[in-house]
């Protein structure tokens, strides 16, 4: 079966359960993990395999033929001119025409570009769309990367977020814009300043019965506290609405109506999404991505636009294939589901389409 053997040449690549890039995950194949084909012709580009994985088991299931190798002169396994291929990931303007790259300088490329995240850095990502911010810190020793955190900007200007990313206090790992082009602010190995918890809010959290859901953070800018509204400062003690305020609650004492989207989500949990097993610092194990624009409580094309969403799903599932993170609602967040009392389902709002970034698929 000589001419029947590949190796994968993706960083992973997950098997699946149907010819599709949405069916189920069976397991994920690593780089140089051989596998056998059994059918002599393609399902739209996939191929029906069978592997051997080490430690696992033993599958049968789909591959997409691109990240497949020819192993002693094996026959050449699928069109890879195809434009409908899932190829590399490529994150670049729209304008620019690519031409099809010949089949030997693909699997040359892939190569290349996993030998360059040794730095964190996105190969993909060119040196113009690399914004080097000091707004970053160190993760701990053997930290794992558990989740991913998308988030809105809160404004449509990238000269902005780009000033407070660099010269502010806050960051990001990365920014996709609406046009679908993606931008890096900080490397993988390191931890972006992109969804602390401040302390006063931490200690809501602690107390472990949802009782959380009373308060929200103060914004002087947030129209969304009625006049009946009290204010109290980060100790809990009553004072007048201003500088001073840092929490928000409603005059009845009871919970605000606006968790009802973090109820619809996750039922009646009495905490935030991962703050018993990652700890009180979303930061240390997750990656964050930001895009450029205000949200919308409503699906609004003109907000979360295509090309932004062809570019977040390909991100983000490159993203959990790497790191060996589930592609599920539990593991792919907003930062409203990690800290609910500072963003209360505004970020990234509930216009927001999760299903286009959960179930599209970059890698197999």
């Amino acid at each position: 079966m000589t001419d029947r053997v590949f190796r994968v040449n993706a960083s992973a690549l997950n098997l699946r359960s149907r010819p599709s890039t949405n069916s189920g995950v069976l397991t994920t194949l690593a780089t140089g993990q051989a596998v056998a084909r059994l059918d002599d012709e393609s399902h739209n580009g996939w191929w029906l395999i069978f592997a051997d994985v080490p430690h696992d088991g033993i599958y049968v299931g789909f591959v997409y033929s691109r990240y497949l190798d020819p192993v002693g002169g094996a026959i050449e396994p699928a069109d890879e001119t195809d434009p409908e291929a899932n190829g590399e990931i490529e994150f670049t303007d729209d304008s620019e025409a690519r031409e099809p790259t010949p089949h030997s300088d693909v699997h040359e490329e892939i190569h290349r570009r996993t030998a360059e995240w040794t730095d964190g850095w996105h190969p993909d990502i060119p040196e113009e769309r690399r914004f080097r911010t000091d707004n970053f810190s160190a993760r701990g020793e053997g930290t794992t990367i558990k989740r991913v955190v998308l988030h809105i900007t809160g404004n449509d200007s990238f000269n902005a977020v780009k000033n407070s990313f660099v010269n502010g206090a806050a960051s990001a790992h990365y920014l996709v814009d609406k046009n679908g082009q993606l931008f890096q602010f900080v490397s993988e190995d390191h931890k972006a300043w992109h969804s602390g918890i401040r302390q006063f809010v931490q200690q809501l959290y602690a107390k472990g019965d949802g009782s959380w859901r009373k308060y929200l953070r103060y914004f002087s800018w947030s129209r969304e506290y009625p006049a009946n509204a009290r204010y109290f400062d980060q100790n809990l003690n009553p004072v007048p609405e201003g500088s001073s305020a840092a929490l928000v609650a409603r005059e009845d004492g009871r919970a605000w109506p606006q968790f009802s989207y973090f109820d619809e989500r996750w039922g009646s949990n009495a905490d935030p999404v991962g703050w018993l097993v990652d700890g009180t610092n979303p930061n240390n194990s997750t990656i964050g991505i930001e895009v450029l624009s205000y949200g919308s409580k409503s699906a609004d094309p003109s907000v979360y636009t295509d090309k932004m969403y062809d570019t977040l799903a390909l991100l983000v599932d490159e993203i959990c294939a790497r790191h060996q993170i589930p592609k599920t609602r539990e593991f792919v967040v907003g930062h409203e589901d990690v800290n609910p009392v500072e963003r209360w389902g505004w970020d990234p709002n509930r216009g927001f389409d999760w299903d286009r970034v959960l179930n599209a698929s970059g890698l197999g």
